[in-house]
């Protein structure tokens, strides 16, 4: 049986609207178990169905238990299944939900670490008196409570939010580690990666499994650096997986190269400990490590770091900026064959250059016509929107010839770019998240006096706008794509881009996805 990607594993039981601001005192009813998340990120949690005598309350228990899913996605880092798949893993291991005589089994079955059970009884006519538990699936502890009542009439239905940050079970997801030797001598290997990002980008969200695209996590380090700490072996994790690909960019023209002392080994190891990888079958795991020194220097056992990751499942790709023959022999193809991974050789010096062709400047005009179509919500989303005109511009200024300004326009049109801005509110529209919810203090200045309906009428026409740029962009991109295909006389020889575009198609069919 497969396994499933999950941070937080809950239950979808229906997808319709709450009030406005419904039901407030959950949040705080619930204040203990959502500061038991904070302290203990990472960790699973299933929502089972909880206890009910009364069958006509049906509707009303799924409602309170969907807005207790609510509470928790708001805290980030949720994912949810559709009920029908929940109850299809338990069916198939012969376990009834209303029992949960054995936890332990349940949450094995599940993949969770935690099962937040409870019962909901009648009050009076009109209230309901809920209780949750947080439970261990090892222990069968009792880790956090909840208590609280409600009115009947405010359950009227719920739904479930789908945030950026969600991963919905069977939703294939690609974990990609970049972990780049920032010491002195790699400008070249830097200024390749921010180019050539948004290449290995589009060539992830064109990919597919099963029929169905992937969520991309991409997480990034640097190492080598004299800057760096010596307690930590000169390691920094500059970003933990994440889905915002503006922010990678933005970090990757953050850094700067120093010094320094070169520990490969130290750094893989980081990146296999710090990082929340998944470990199941729909999901593609791979770091790629960049540098021109020797894979052995160091405190760390390369070798031993290596074989832990081939038995996780994780492909381990190294690029040596340097000739074949000196990258063997400092061991960067002897690391890569330990982790069933690829060795390639890259001139980190060699000027990036994509041919140029019809559709490139219209592409790229697409790409700045896409940033009309956001709506930020709140001050986050003013900062987010500012980033994304920002990398526009230092990624058309640093390597006009590179095609990264091109490439990137492309990613726009990806459900992977828009879905990540959960703070944008076009792509949360398009999200199914209810406009009702949207707190008016969030709302632009141009959108604060407007009706409820006024402000659907604009999303609607933003979404449009969007949909329509975005549709022009993937047939252009095609276009591009045959024409570079078709003519291309360009070096074949390795970049960074494609060196890691070789590694993600190759590897990427062992674990089911086509790239």
């Amino acid at each position: 049986m497969k396994n499933f990607n999950i941070r937080f594993l809950c239950i979808a039981l229906s997808f319709v609207s709450l009030p406005l601001f419904a039901a407030p005192s959950v949040e705080d009813s619930i204040q203990k178990i959502t500061e038991f998340f904070a302290k203990n990120s990472g960790k699973t949690v299933a929502v089972m169905p909880f206890q009910h005598r009364d069958t006509k309350a049906t509707s009303e228990v799924m409602a309170i238990q969907n807005r207790l899913i609510e509470v928790l996605v708001a805290t980030g880092n949720v994912v949810v299944i559709e009920r029908d798949k929940m109850e299809q893993l338990l069916h198939e291991h012969q376990i009834d939900q209303s029992g949960l005589t054995d936890k332990k089994r349940i949450g094995s079955i599940l993949q969770a670490d935690y099962l937040l059970i409870g019962s909901i009884t009648q009050k009076t006519k009109t209230t309901l008196d809920i209780n949750a538990r947080l439970v261990d699936v090892t222990t069968s502890q009792i880790m956090a409570t909840a208590h609280f009542n409600a009115e009947r009439s405010e359950f009227p239905e719920s739904r479930v939010a789908r945030t950026p940050s969600n991963r919905f079970l069977g939703e294939p997801l690609v974990q990609l580690a970049i972990l780049i030797d920032t010491s002195s001598s790699m400008d070249g290997l830097i200024e390749q990666t921010r180019t050539q990002l948004w290449k290995i980008v589009n060539t992830l969200a064109g990919g597919s499994r099963e029929g169905k695209k992937p969520r991309i996590e991409v997480a990034l380090y640097e190492y080598g650096n004299s800057m760096l700490k010596d307690k930590d072996n000169y390691v920094r994790r500059v970003l933990p997986f994440t889905t915002s690909l503006d922010t990678v960019s933005e970090k990757l023209f953050e850094l700067k190269t120093m010094g320094g002392l070169e520990y490969c080994g130290a750094a893989l190891n980081q990146a296999l400990n710090d990082l929340e990888w998944k470990n199941y079958d729909d999901v593609y795991r791979v770091i790629f490590i960049a540098g021109n020194e020797a894979f052995t220097q160091g405190p760390v056992d390369f070798r031993v770091v290596l074989e832990t990751a081939r038995q996780k499942g994780i492909f381990v790709n190294t690029i040596f900026a340097g000739s074949r023959q000196e990258g063997i022999a400092t061991q960067w193809l002897a690391a890569a064959r330990i982790a069933e991974g690829d060795f390639h050789v890259i001139d980190q010096n060699q000027m990036v250059q994509v041919m140029t062709t019809p559709y490139d400047e219209e592409i790229r005009a697409l790409g700045y016509a896409y940033n009309d179509t956001v709506i930020p919500l709140g001050e986050s989303g003013v900062v987010a929107e500012k980033r994304i005109k920002m990398q526009d511009r230092k990624i058309a200024d640093a390597s006009p010839q590179s095609g990264a300004s091109t490439e990137r326009a492309q990613a726009k049109a990806s459900a992977q770019y828009s879905e990540a801005n959960s703070w944008d509110l076009t792509s949360a529209a398009s999200q199914e998240e209810t406009l009702e919810r949207i707190k008016k203090d969030d709302l632009p200045q141009e959108l604060k006096e407007k009706s409820k309906n006024e402000i659907k009428a604009y999303v609607s026409k933003k979404q449009a706008e969007r949909k329509k740029i975005q549709t022009r962009i993937d047939a252009l991109a095609k276009k591009r794509n045959e024409y570079i295909l078709r003519a291309s006389k360009e070096n074949r020889k390795d970049n960074f881009g494609r060196a890691t575009q070789i590694s993600i198609r190759a590897q990427g069919k062992k674990r089911g996805f086509a790239f």
